[in-house]
């Protein structure tokens, strides 16, 4: 299990490695707040950076 402290006004990162076992995630404050909380999945890229050739000769 992870527990994470944010401060008042401060943003943070907070990466799950894919080993961490977890099906849900409990956010909790301990005084009244206004809080977004965002979370973003991926999985990883392996696309090459080079434009592929059907874009050669293209003014984009």
């Amino acid at each position: 299990m992870k527990s994470v402290r944010v401060n008042p006004k401060q943003a943070i990162f907070t990466e799950f490695a894919s080993s961490d076992q977890g099906e849900w995630i409990r956010v909790i404050t301990d005084s009244d707040t206004k809080a977004t909380i965002h979370f973003s999945y991926s999985d990883n890229d392996n696309r090459s950076t080079e434009a592929d050739d059907i874009f050669k000769g293209g003014t984009f």
